[in-house]
């Protein structure tokens, strides 16, 4: 049985806020003006945005950028 890898905690918070408030990856991906693939690596823990792109989240997901930044640097080493 396939067995789904954990997400990274910042990426999971981001693909639980989106799906709070109704807006698809592609629709997050349009309103940040980043591509789907990069929106799924962040959501995946596989890539680690830049500060722009946070604040772009942020702005999509109705957030203060601070409140993503010190969820990420709660999982920075």
């Amino acid at each position: 049985m396939y067995e789904r890898k954990p997400q990274h905690p910042f990426g999971e918070f981001v693909s639980k806020a989106r799906e709070q408030r109704g807006i698809s990856m592609y629709r997050l991906a349009k309103l940040t003006g980043r591509k789907i693939t990069q929106i799924s690596q962040i959501e995946k823990g596989r890539s680690e945005p830049m500060a722009s792109t946070i604040i772009m989240i942020a702005r999509a997901l109705n957030m203060r950028p601070g409140e993503l930044l010190d969820i990420l640097a709660k999982f920075i080493k």
